[in-house]
């Protein structure tokens, strides 16, 4: 029964390119697991209905945005990255 129900929140939420958050509320860690695999967001709150503080970027996925602000990832869209290892 459990899984069934599973699906069709899935496919429900699918289709949905606007939105940015979604919740979860469960105690089962193995769901936890599938339903944040699956989701296409950009932030998932699990357990909490207050997902947002200042240390993690804001932002999301397919139409609900034009990538990521503040947070470490916030810079990442002005930026290219260069490893150099330097042997002395």
């Amino acid at each position: 029964m459990q899984n069934k129900r599973y699906s069709v929140g899935i496919i429900r939420i699918l289709p949905q390119s606007y939105l940015n958050v979604r919740y979860i509320f469960t105690t089962e860690y193995a769901q936890i697991l599938r339903v944040s695999h699956n989701l296409q967001v950009g932030i998932i709150g699990i357990n909490e209905g207050l997902v947002s503080c200042a240390e993690a970027a804001f932002g999301g996925m397919k139409e609900s945005g034009l990538g990521r602000e503040g947070g470490s990832q916030g810079i990442d869209e002005f930026s290219q990255w260069k490893y150099i290892c330097i042997g002395f």
